[in-house]
């Protein structure tokens, strides 16, 4: 995944921590100097005139790289202004075929000379050589690494360069620096506090340059059965690790994770059996269900299914629950999220319903996005904005990021995004587009990911350390979740005085400071982390 603000923010904190030998802030934060290299390019450089019609005269030339006639910016990049005005304006007269009078004709026209092979000399960047983390003598399972003895960390760079070689590799760890000839060094690593230890490590390169000082937090503790459990954070670390694991710089929990925050093998282990009464309501409502037999037609005023209409519908709501299951697995695993969070966020919004739900119409899809949710995507996950943008505007227009749009443009993109996970579809089978209900799951892994980062920043803000340094990765989540359902007025709102207090942050301790209707997220999260 990508390195976002809050890993550069986990950087900084770190360069202040008193357990390390300090280490020059400039070759932390300065990148070294660029490789470069000339290398001479062929290319086909065509040349066109453009000649005055009333006497031939050449006005300018135009030398293009590309086949068929010169575009408008290729004129006036090569043209005076007042010569590509006058051409511009008269652009289509077409020269006469018989031999009339031409003096008093105005503007310019284009005349192709011909091609030929030119060179040039081009600056290219070269890559940079780099050190990957690794274990030796311990196994990988999904994101959880054993170790059945302490183990021993591997320090391998590479040197892309053909020419040149990797000089030495170092490492700063518990307040020690060590140098290894050559591209690959290790430490044995011991029993860490619970927080991790930080190591620092770099490489030299026979070209003249060194890596930058990646960095590394690393926990080592004892398994319960004999074996010991390793996490290492580190963009470098070569195995899978929890997506926002790195970037709130938070360990994942010990041992094994909650069920809602765990990773199955299979999406068969999203598998659930509950007793939906809003989805049983819409699937009466729809005519998937036949609850005639029902004295109540097996609905209540509310649209949810009475008891009659819920034994009736079952089966059908069971089935329905599980429909999604491999792209909620398929999308969660692409975005780092756990699948269990994911179907069961859905669950909480709309019970996999995905038509507009009468007490919400101003919400759609399978996790009733609004617009404020909208909003938060489009700002907090970079990814998906620079993917999105570009459909409904220019590039350039884009490129300045959605913070920084006017605000006509920001709204036509939260439009065009409620419009996407809109479902409703007045000629489709039980009156919603199913076709569109993968990118509209894909949409919600989008979206805890952009909370996510929200939280980060806001934790980041009002401690002035990194996230993993102040909660646990599980309450992350649970922040996460309450960001998504309440708003971050109302978690920040919570953070603010339990920082100020210094107390613990934790699911338990903000609950208790959310205050009016902030308080239904209480609810909602509980009901998701359920296990």
């Amino acid at each position: 995944m990508r390195r976002t603000v809050f890993t550069i923010l986990i950087n900084l904190v770190f360069l202040f921590s008193p357990l390390i030998v300090p280490v020059p802030v400039q070759a932390q934060t300065d990148p070294p100097p660029p490789r470069k290299a000339i290398i001479i390019e062929t290319y086909t450089e065509h040349e066109w005139w453009l000649l005055a019609w009333a006497d031939n005269t050449l006005a300018c030339r135009i030398l293009t790289e590309n086949d068929g006639q010169p575009s408008f910016s290729e004129v006036q990049a090569d043209c005076p202004e007042d010569v590509f005005s006058l051409w511009l304006e008269h652009r289509s007269v077409k020269r006469p075929q018989t031999r009339g009078d031409l003096t008093t004709c105005s503007g310019y026209y284009l005349f192709y000379v011909g091609s030929h092979q030119a060179e040039r000399e081009v600056e290219i960047e070269l890559p940079s050589p780099s050190v990957s983390l690794s274990l030796d003598g311990c196994t990988q399972a999904g994101t959880e690494t054993r170790c059945a003895l302490l183990p021993t960390l591997v320090f391998a760079a590479t040197e892309p360069l053909a020419d040149h070689r990797i000089i030495s590799v170092s490492y700063t760890y518990r307040g020690d620096t060590h140098s290894c000839e050559g591209p690959t060094c290790s430490v044995s690593l011991g029993p860490t506090p619970l927080f991790g230890d930080r190591l620092l490590f770099w490489a030299k390169s026979s070209y003249g340059d060194s890596t930058l000082i990646f960095e590394a937090s690393i926990r080592v503790k004892p398994a319960g059965d004999g074996s010991w459990q390793v996490d290492i954070l580190s963009t470098q670390w070569e195995a899978a690790v929890e997506v926002f694991a790195l970037e709130w710089g938070a360990f994942p929990p010990l041992g094994e994770s909650p069920v809602w925050l765990s990773h199955p093998a299979d999406a068969s282990s999203l598998a659930s059996h509950e007793q939906y009464h809003y989805l049983a309501g819409q699937l009466i409502n729809a005519g998937a269900v036949d609850a005639s037999a029902c004295a109540d037609g097996g609905r209540l005023p509310n649209g949810y299914a009475s008891q009659c209409g819920i034994e009736l519908a079952l089966d059908a709501v069971i089935s329905w629950q599980n429909r999604f299951d491999q792209v909620i697995f398929d999308a969660a695993d692409r975005h780092g999220s756990s699948p269990r969070l994911l179907k069961n966020l859905i669950a909480r919004e709309s019970q996999f319903w995905p038509g507009t739900y009468l007490l919400s119409p101003n919400e759609y899809g399978l996790a009733r996005l609004t617009e404020t949710g909208a909003d938060t995507i489009l700002m907090w996950n970079q990814d998906f904005f620079a993917q999105f943008c570009p459909q409904f505007l220019f590039e350039e227009v884009c490129e300045r990021g959605y913070i920084q749009l006017q605000p006509v443009h920001q709204e036509l993109l939260r439009g065009a995004l409620s419009t996407r996970v809109n479902l409703v579809c007045a000629i489709c089978e039980y009156g919603f587009d199913f076709d569109r209900t993968d990118y509209n799951i894909e949409l919600i892994a989008e979206s805890l990911l952009a909370n996510a980062a929200q939280v980060g920043q806001m934790l980041t803000n009002l401690t002035k350390i990194s996230p993993g340094a102040s909660t646990s990765y599980a309450d992350l989540w649970r922040f996460t979740l309450v960001n998504y359902n309440a708003g971050p007025g109302c978690l920040t709102a919570a953070l603010k005085p339990a920082v100020k207090a210094h107390a613990e942050l934790n699911g338990a301790g903000i609950s208790s400071r959310l205050r009016g209707d902030c308080r239904a997220a209480i609810e909602y999260v509980e009901a998701i982390t359920a296990q």
